[in-house]
């Protein structure tokens, strides 16, 4: 007899035939007899030629196909493809025609419709010697060559189960005992199998006991190993709980960080900003001034340079958050009537006064036929007393002098101005017209007549300019 297993899906895994066997057996059995009842636990229990497979009488074979290689289909029987023995002469030891093991005397066994004397035939594991198993196709016990021979009950043949990894004979057969279920796998969902019965296991409606978990519907100790439980837990009492709570719980040396006992830093690149290690923590570096050395202070837990107030700062520097830092870094920084100059905002009843880097978007213009006149960014000293404004050029030396209303000043010089390889020496009028935009920058024009030796090389020209505070 060949037994096939089915997958999940319920299709065949091992043999064809199964598959036309179900689509065919509406068929057969409808022209078979009338017996309803076709449940079987042994081939002998079916009409030939029908083998028990499952639980249920069934036809092998519809056609070769459904059979093994070096098999045939003969009467809905697979049998080998070797030609059949004469049975004009049939020998001593056989006869003919039976259907069941009850046609055949004692210590035969009906085989494809033959009786047959086999010593040690056997139809399941349990009819072997303990630790021999029934081979299903010769019937005949031999030495299993795997230590187990089942994985569950469907490996067995029909009276036995799989225990321990064999098929042994059902002790419940003669009714001695009534077992509703082997295992779990047997129950419906929410039930367990205890003591041979399906009952409720534990769940939210039936929870366990303090100290115990509900797994897999049984109540069972929170963990037996470490392992069992999750994180950095340990399985103490059966209960997963952290390894400390705090220091005292730990070795010398070793502190409780998040639950377990060791040390949190070697150096300080392991700790976290404003932290350093020490003694195998992440600390503060401090937490009030005295803990830095001189000179340093406790800013945001480190030692750092620092002030308490503007006496502790450099000229021109004041204290702001602990940090010496500049007054102020531009006049806005400065109250009313102050300017910023160095870093610091002082009174100034001429807000126009200081140095001024004059510069002209047009740095050269064509004077006449022969001569461009240059102009080059320059440094002026403006000094403001009251309404009175000078321009103060450096180099040459050169004044100029005028009036300021309301940011608005005019300024002029005239003079003797070198001279041209052309036009010989050249006398300038000069006059500057701008307006403050604010105390830092002003913007105007220049205006510049040439007087030449050469009366032809005479011309009048005019500059853009753009003044932009220095410094005081």
């Amino acid at each position: 007899m060949r037994v096939n297993h089915t997958n999940q899906l319920g299709h065949t895994a091992a043999y064809p035939w199964i598959l036309t066997l179900f689509i065919s057996l509406a068929y057969l059995t409808a022209c078979e007899d009338e017996r309803s009842d076709d449940t079987c636990q042994l081939n002998s229990d079916c009409l030939a030629p029908r083998i028990c497979f499952q639980s249920r009488c069934m036809i092998e074979c519809i056609e070769t196909r459904d059979c093994q290689s070096g098999e045939q289909c003969i009467e809905s029987r697979c049998q080998s493809m070797n030609p059949p023995p004469d049975m004009s002469t049939p020998p001593e030891n056989m006869r003919s025609q039976c259907e069941q093991a009850r046609d055949c005397q004692d210590g035969e066994e009906c085989i494809d419709g033959d009786c047959v004397n086999i010593e040690e035939v056997c139809q399941r594991n349990g009819d072997c010697s303990s630790g021999w198993v029934c081979d299903r196709s010769t019937r005949q016990c031999i030495e299993p060559l795997m230590p187990g021979s089942c994985f569950d009950i469907d490996d067995c043949f029909a009276e036995e189960i799989c225990e321990a990894g064999r098929c042994v004979t059902d002790p419940c057969l003669d009714g001695s005992c009534m077992s509703g279920c082997l295992s779990d796998t047997e129950c419906t969902d929410g039930m367990i199998c205890e003591e041979g019965a399906c009952i409720l296991g534990c769940s939210e409606q039936l929870p366990c006991e303090e100290g115990l978990i509900c797994r897999m519907g049984r109540c069972q100790p929170e963990c037996l190993l470490n392992s069992d439980c999750e994180g950095q837990l340990l399985c103490i009492e059966q209960r997963c709980r952290p390894e400390c709570v705090d220091d005292l719980d730990c070795e010398e040396a070793e502190y409780c960080i998040k639950g377990s006992c060791g040390i949190e830093c070697g150096t300080d690149s392991e700790c976290e900003d404003s932290l350093v290690c020490r003694a195998g923590r992440c600390e503060p570096e401090c937490e009030i001034s005295p803990d830095c050395a001189d000179g340093e202070l406790c800013l945001d837990n480190l030692c750092q340079e620092g002030c308490l107030e503007s006496e502790d700062c450099e000229d021109n520097l004041v204290c702001e958050d602990y940090q010496c830092v500049p007054e102020c870094l531009d006049n806005e920084s400065c109250a009313e009537g102050q300017v910023c100059t160095s870093g610091a905002c002082i009174n100034q009843s001429n807000p126009y006064s200081g140095s001024f880097l004059i510069s002209s978007s047009t740095p050269i213009l064509r004077c006449n036929e022969l001569t461009s006149i240059n102009y080059d960014p320059r440094l002026a000293q403006t000094t403001q007393t009251g309404n009175a404004f000078t321009l103060f050029f450096p180099s040459p030396p050169t004044n100029y002098v005028g009036q300021i209303n309301d940011g608005q000043f005019t300024v002029s010089w005239s003079g003797v101005n070198g001279a041209t390889e052309y036009c010989g020496t050249v006398t300038t009028s000069n006059t500057y017209v701008a307006s403050f935009i604010n105390e830092d920058m002003f913007q105007g024009t220049l205006n510049v007549q040439f007087f030449f030796q050469i009366p032809s090389c005479d011309c009048q020209i005019q500059w853009p300019i753009v003044g932009v505070r220095q410094g005081p």
